[in-house]
């Protein structure tokens, strides 16, 4: 099966689970809810952030069915707030 690169960057509180940026090579065609499960597999202390966190690919926020076919940039943001 034919692989692509994907950029993976963490914001606010997903830093302390993953660093600034990860990059890992996944099955062309995998959804970004398979890409979260590979996250929950290097580190299942996120998965209550990562259940709450919006994705976004390129700059736009994708949902969590969203096929991925092409090498990418995928960003984590979890939620914050500020004032």
């Amino acid at each position: 099966m034919e692989q692509i690169d994907i950029i993976i960057r963490f914001f606010g509180g997903l830093k302390t689970f993953y660093s600034d940026s990860i990059s890992l090579q996944l099955a062309k065609g995998i959804s970004v809810n398979e890409v979260i499960d590979k996250l929950l597999e290097l580190n299942s202390e996120a998965q209550e952030v990562l259940d709450i966190s919006q994705l976004a690919i390129d700059s736009t926020i994708v949902p969590k069915d969203f096929i991925i076919t092409e090498k990418c940039e995928l960003i984590v943001l979890p939620p914050f707030s500020g004032g």
